[in-house]
């Protein structure tokens, strides 16, 4: 029955086809099995979930305090330039949300296909890396820093979109600093779907927001410093200190490398 209705409508009038082409579910299905296949060739077991037996108190705080900072850079990403005080620039943005954001099914569609791909492409990449550098002391930063780096100039193409150079460049530095911090969460947690669920949620909001309000339409008060480039600078710092404290501070460099095991083994 399902064949028959699928080969009674053309493709294009075909609700359901079309929703998986133009938002390309299909290349996420496509990627995620290729991508498995070469990790399986390569002896490395693809792993929605790593398994944390022992997690102290410290290390337990550690990572809360990660994934509230990642969730919290993310609103600041999406409405530090839109606040007109600085209350309203780093955190509170409930008119903002109430009155620029239209979260639809075209929104939803539309976050989901970079957050699965580019994350699974994260996963990918630190797995080649950590198994380039099992034997070194410092790979948990080669892994961290590579695949970041990798995230980073896999944006390029977005100048072929009629892009500026100059907001190309920003970008590039911006998704490298976040791209750390993605990297930094999924070594700590080992939790694949944790970094595609926070991945979703930047994007998603990224694509809700509204060109028509009034928040859009202004200029926010963090865009009086630094020729307007102070958000994008915080941006890029904030993450990178985040990454820095925690691949340095010795109980989670201690979890990290017993994930670094269980992901390669």
């Amino acid at each position: 029955m399902i064949s028959y209705e699928l080969l009674a409508f053309p493709l294009v009038g075909n609700n359901i086809i079309d929703a998986l082409l133009s938002y390309r579910i299909v290349d996420i299905i496509s990627f995620f099995i290729l991508a498995i296949l070469i990790l399986k060739e390569w002896k490395i077991n693809f792993k929605w979930n790593l398994t944390i037996v022992h997690m102290n108190i410290a290390q337990a705080l550690l990572v809360l305090l990660l994934l509230i900072f990642s969730i919290w850079l993310i609103g600041f990403n999406q409405f530090g330039n839109m606040g007109s005080t600085l209350s309203e620039a780093f955190f509170n943005w409930k008119d903002i949300i109430q009155t620029s954001l239209n979260i639809n099914t075209t929104t939803v569609l539309k976050a989901i296909t970079p957050s699965f791909m580019e994350e699974i492409e994260r996963l990918f990449n630190i797995s080649i890396l950590l198994l380039a550098t099992y034997k070194m002391k410092y790979k948990r930063w080669v892994a961290t820093l590579g695949s970041a780096f990798i995230f980073s100039i896999g944006h390029w193409p977005n100048l072929l979109n009629h892009m500026s150079l100059n907001n190309l460049s920003t970008q590039m530095i911006t998704t490298f600093s976040m791209g750390c911090l993605f990297a930094v969460i999924y070594l700590c947690t080992g939790k694949l779907w944790l970094i595609i669920a926070v991945h979703f949620l930047n994007d998603l909001i990224g694509f809700s927001i509204t060109n028509t309000s009034a928040y859009s339409l202004r200029m926010g008060i963090l865009s009086n410093y630094c020729n307007g480039m102070l958000t994008n600078i915080l941006i890029f710092i904030l993450p990178l200190l985040a990454v820095i404290l925690v691949l340095s501070f010795k109980k989670t460099r201690l979890l990290i490398n017993n994930n670094i095991q269980k992901a390669i083994n």
